[in-house]
């Protein structure tokens, strides 16, 4: 699958760029040690720890439902709490969540008045999680958490697979390998990239110790030199901090085009930049209802 090459940053946004993620390093490398002395183990006080699965999403309510809910309600794992970061959503995603009436589901609206990036096709695929995410971390009462975007999906075992991981390995953080589906309906298997010192897998493969959430996505991730969004951010920012990783060489989840769409990540977003500045834009209508919501 070919990948388009982004668009390098300026020399002044990448010192930018590098002077935030130095700083958020630093802080982490700390904390992490800090956690590390109150409890060198992963902390965990149960065979069957609750898990917090964070979805961020925009306006996709139909894949949403389809796809990423569907197949996190279905995991042999039960004890967990689906957390979907809705962020500013103007279509149905709040009244088709609210209508599962799953008590293991829970809405968190997050504002969207303001993207905090410029605005591009690319920068979207980049950053445009950030914020969701970050809210969603924050509200989550589980000891892990895991990640799903809104149009992917898991195996059904996925979750049950990594926390027994986590449990016997002395890991703080699994990934594993995906299964990717193109438009033609060929198969492969992505086993990760190499991210450093170790290989990580996609981040719909995530699952991490709650007390990682020290470690903040950066909204400031565009601003770098590479050609790699916000997860790969974090991931080499969790392996130079020095959380212990542990990669399952199976498969977790499944990545496969959106409807309409022929390509999958970034290649998506620049093939169809129109559609995706008109969708991701920040509305009048938006600004509207969330000045509304605040008694702005």
């Amino acid at each position: 699958m070919r990948v388009p090459k982004l668009s390098r940053p300026g020399l002044l946004q990448r010192t930018v760029g590098n002077v935030v993620s130095g700083a958020m390093f630093a802080y982490g490398w700390v904390a992490l040690r800090y956690q590390h002395r109150l409890a060198p183990g992963a902390d965990m006080n149960s065979q069957h720890p609750l898990v917090s699965v964070l979805i961020p999403t925009h306006n996709r309510a139909d894949l949403l439902i389809k796809r990423s809910l569907t197949s996190v309600l279905s995991q042999t794992y039960r004890n967990l709490e689906v957390i979907v970061c809705a962020h500013g959503c103007t279509d149905d995603t709040v009244k088709n969540v609210t209508g599962l009436n799953d008590p293991r589901v829970r809405l968190l609206v997050v504002p969207r008045d303001s993207l905090g990036y410029p605005e591009s096709a690319e920068n979207h695929w980049l950053v445009g999680p950030v914020r969701p995410l970050n809210a969603g971390t924050k509200a989550a009462r589980g000891q892990l958490i895991a990640l799903l975007g809104d149009d992917d999906e898991w195996v059904p075992d996925h979750l049950e697979k990594s926390v027994a991981e986590l449990l016997t390995s002395g890991a703080e953080w699994v990934s594993g390998w995906s299964k990717d589906i193109d438009s033609q309906g060929s198969v492969s298997t992505n086993m990760g990239s190499h991210e450093g010192i170790e290989v990580v897998g996609g981040v719909a493969t995530w699952v991490y110790v709650a007390y990682l959430r020290f470690a903040k996505w950066n909204i400031h991730s565009w601003r770098k030199g590479w050609d790699r969004p916000n997860d790969i951010d974090l991931a080499q920012r969790f392996l130079k901090m020095g959380v212990r990783h542990s990669l399952l060489p199976r498969v977790g989840a499944i990545w496969q085009p959106r409807p309409g769409e022929t390509s999958l990540g970034v290649a998506a977003y620049i093939e169809n930049s129109v559609e995706m500045l008109q969708r991701f834009a920040v509305k009048p209508s938006e600004l509207k209802k969330e000045k509304g919501r605040r008694g702005v």
